[in-house]
C-alpha cells in the first residue's frame, strides 16, 4: 500500500473513531467520575484525529515528526481511558465499529 493511500485511511479511521467515540460516550449515564473520564477520553480522541490531519500541514520533517510524537501519545491515552471505562463493573463496554475505506 502507498503511503499516501495509508495516510488518507488512518486520517479517516482516527476521525471515525473519534465521532464513534463522541456518540458512545452520550449512551453513558452521567455521574461525576464517569463524567470527567468521558471528557479525557472525548479530549484524546479528537485530539488524535486532529493532530494526524495537522501533520499535512507541516513545514518540515521535524514538525512532522514533532506532530506524529502527540498523535502516538494520545492514541496511548484513548486506550488508558477505554481500558478504565471497560473494567468498571457498572459499566458496559462500548464497540466502535470502523468502516474501512
Amino acid at each position: 500500500m502507498k503511503q499516501d493511500v495509508f495516510n488518507v485511511l488512518f486520517r479517516n479511521r482516527t476521525k471515525a473513531l473519534a465521532l464513534g467515540i463522541i456518540g458512545e460516550m452520550d449512551g453513558i449515564k452521567y455521574s461525576d467520575a464517569l463524567g470527567v473520564i468521558r471528557k479525557q477520553l472525548i479530549c484524546s480522541v479528537t485530539s488524535t484525529a486532529a493532530n494526524l490531519r495537522a501533520v499535512r500541514r507541516t513545514r518540515s520533517e521535524r514538525e512532522s515528526f514533532a506532530k506524529l510524537c502527540i498523535v502516538v501519545e494520545e492514541a496511548d491515552e484513548n486506550l488508558f481511558w477505554m481500558w478504565d471505562l471497560s473494567s468498571r463493573k457498572r459499566w458496559i463496554p462500548f464497540t466502535v465499529k470502523l468502516r474501512r475505506t
